[in-house]
């Protein structure tokens, strides 16, 4: 079964901050796709064992790989390779820590997640 890219979520930043670069941009709308994915999982609208595919389908790795040297010069840069790092880890580790460590797991997960999208200035 192949399957396809998830759509990414439209991303709004908080008054005051400067438009984000292109590349800082795509990295929040995988930042805030895979938070509604978590958040859906908490609060039990998605079934544990199908957030891994599905956050595989953000392809945040793909992302990082592309745009990493152009985020190391950007003054949010770290913020959003964390961000993507993050959610690629996710993308391969989510069974495992839900099998071993619970829900409690995600709910760090989303909180950091939440706490690098601010960081970054997307409103959450």
């Amino acid at each position: 079964m192949v399957m396809r890219p998830l759509d990414l979520p439209q991303v709004e930043l908080c008054s005051g901050c400067d438009p984000l670069d292109a590349d800082v941009e795509h990295a929040c709308r995988i930042g805030l796709a895979a938070l509604n994915l978590i958040h859906q999982v908490l609060r039990q609208l998605m079934e544990p064992q199908e957030l891994g595919p599905a956050l595989s389908r953000l392809n945040a790795g793909e992302a990082l790989g592309q745009c990493w040297d152009r985020l190391g010069r950007l003054p949010d840069g770290m913020a959003t390779i964390s961000l993507l790092q993050l959610v690629d880890s996710l993308a391969f580790d989510a069974d495992y820590q839900l099998a071993r460590y619970g829900l409690t797991s995600l709910s760090e997960d989303h909180k950091e997640l939440l706490q690098t999208l601010r960081h970054i200035g997307v409103r959450v």
